[in-house]
């Protein structure tokens, strides 16, 4: 128990009484002896800290769910971080993300999925707004910075892709295993310029998370990977895109190194080489032959990794890292410019955000 905000100098002793669970006052204190008085009062600032971590990461787990609900709703809220003893902040403008306690604020956010660009035939570097070239007028730190709309690739504080360290992350047992329920529906290899994406054009299934759906849509790959764990970025990354009536979004990543072949990525191989922005027709593609490799995963509130750098997106990187081998990323290379060879934006700051982490068994392995 926690004695509350009352206990202090300068009320007084006979207020005590004990009220709906708490003390209103402190009637006992004048009885105590001094000894018990001097130590309360040193003791007492050490004894909410602790308490206060014992209990953060339960709460934040559970904060976790009330922002997914809040995505799947249609109304994604922002995380914002403050003080609880501090006064009341003034109104922060849309990309503030003040550290501290995790709240919520009700501010709407609608990710919508970045725009194809346009290309025909042989793709080229110059058809592209940017690219991601370090240290180039376009490149990823440069973003932000090409277009109004694209503000949020510079001054955004949900960004993604993000480094996963196992230290930091906080085990949510709630979040439970993925609920995917994919079906075969035609689908179209296209060559975006900035990567390869296989986009489905009819229903091909859904992502259940909390409760609420998201409508798969695509998929792509990005050489090398986007996210890194502790650090260590891998040989390529595969993300799996689903959005909700609401033009909600969420984003499943994959993890690969370099081994024996994929065998949904080599399906797409004999056709990448040369095709443009308006496709090939391949047909019913079935998604579930997409391989996920196990139920642990983490997850966080982050944003799409290309402009415009929309935020509120929900992320579930798998833990499990599958393989890929050299010949299948080399060919995702050759088929793209100059400028998206190596198609990964840099990992971004986590600037105060919760990282959640789901095993079935409880526990972080």
């Amino acid at each position: 128990m926690l004695l509350g905000s009352s206990v202090f100098p300068g009320q007084s002793a006979d207020q005590l009484i004990w009220i709906d669970g708490r003390w209103s006052g402190y009637r006992w204190f004048r009885w105590a002896p001094i000894w018990l008085r001097i130590t309360i009062f040193c003791c007492y600032g050490l004894l909410q800290r602790l308490l206060v971590v014992q209990f953060t990461a339960l709460e934040n787990c559970h904060a976790f769910d009330d922002i997914s609900l809040a995505i799947l709703d249609g109304a994604t809220k922002r995380i914002a971080f403050i003080d609880p003893n501090a006064p009341a902040p003034a109104p922060q403008p849309p990309l503030a993300y003040p550290k501290g306690k995790l709240m919520m604020d009700a501010i709407m956010i609608k990710p919508k999925l970045s725009g194809t660009y346009k290309v025909s035939g042989k793709v080229t570097e110059a058809e592209h707004p940017f690219t991601y070239l370090e240290g180039t007028a376009n490149g990823p730190n440069k973003w932000g910075l090409i277009k109004p709309e694209w503000r949020a690739c510079d001054a955004g504080k949900l960004q993604s892709p993000i480094d996963l360290v196992h230290e930091k992350v906080q085990i949510c047992p709630t979040l439970g295993n993925l609920e995917r329920d994919y079906k075969p529906a035609v689908a179209k290899l296209r060559n975006r310029g900035h990567d390869i994406s296989l986009q489905w054009e009819g229903d091909a299934g859904k992502l259940t998370i909390n409760g609420t759906q998201y409508n798969l849509l695509q998929c792509h790959w990005h050489s090398p990977s986007e996210h890194t764990l502790n650090g260590k970025r891998y040989d390529m990354e595969l993300h799996v895109v689903h959005k909700n009536p609401q033009e909600q979004i969420a984003v499943i990543g994959m993890l690969f190194e370099f081994g024996p072949p994929d065998t949904f990525l080599q399906k797409m191989i004999p056709y990448v080489k040369g095709i443009g922005e308006e496709g090939i027709d391949l047909g019913i593609i079935n998604p579930g032959e997409i391989i996920f490799g196990g139920r642990k995963y983490y997850r966080y509130i982050g944003s799409l990794t290309v402009p415009p750098c929309t935020e509120g997106v929900t992320w579930t990187v798998m833990k499990k890292i599958r393989t890929v081998s050299r010949e299948q990323v080399k060919a995702l290379s050759a088929a793209v410019p100059e400028g998206f060879k190596v198609n990964s934006r840099p990992t971004q700051e986590l600037d105060g955000r919760p990282v959640f982490f789901y095993n079935s068994d409880g526990e972080f392995q």
